[in-house]
């Protein structure tokens, strides 16, 4: 229902109203108006901390973003661009952090230095590994291989 988020919020919260007014309560003595009531209530806090908390931060947790960012970001976003501003807020901060942190990483040499700080030593390469007498090498041991009871030849 979350395709169209206001939609779905709408329909879903709809339903439940009409449910409330239609059957009532069965553990409460009061009548079916103020359950209904009760019920958009509960319905409409509950959206509201959805929207305003969980999702923000589990965004955040997505792409990396603390869930204030996100929040500000999607106001600013549609401030400047409407509702076009708003859904694409979240892709172009989480786009412009990456490009961020890929300039700030060519900005550091391979050796993790800055630029312009003094190099230190390289570190020691490892030793060759010690040559076999005679010239040539020695075979290893034979790599044992599992064969399948009815692919093995008869011993001769």
């Amino acid at each position: 229902m979350d395709l169209v988020p206001s939609l779905g919020a709408l329909v879903a919260g709809g339903l439940t109203v009409i449910m409330a007014l239609i059957q009532g309560s069965t553990r409460l003595e009061i009548n079916n108006l103020l359950f209904a009531a009760i019920v958009l209530g509960v319905y409409l806090g509950l959206q509201q901390l959805e929207a305003s908390v969980l999702q923000p931060r589990i965004m955040g947790r997505s792409v990396d973003l603390p869930g204030i960012v996100i929040m500000v970001g999607i106001v600013v976003g549609a401030s400047v661009a409407g509702i076009l501003g708003a859904y694409l807020a979240v892709p172009v901060m989480a786009t412009g952090r990456l490009v961020f942190l890929y300039v700030h990483s060519k900005m550091i040499t391979p050796d993790g230095l800055e630029v312009g700080a003094e190099a230190a030593e390289p570190p020691p390469k490892e030793p060759p590994p010690p040559a076999v007498s005679g010239g040539a090498q020695q075979p290893g041991p034979e790599p044992e291989v599992d064969i399948p009871e009815g692919a093995r030849k008869p011993a001769d």
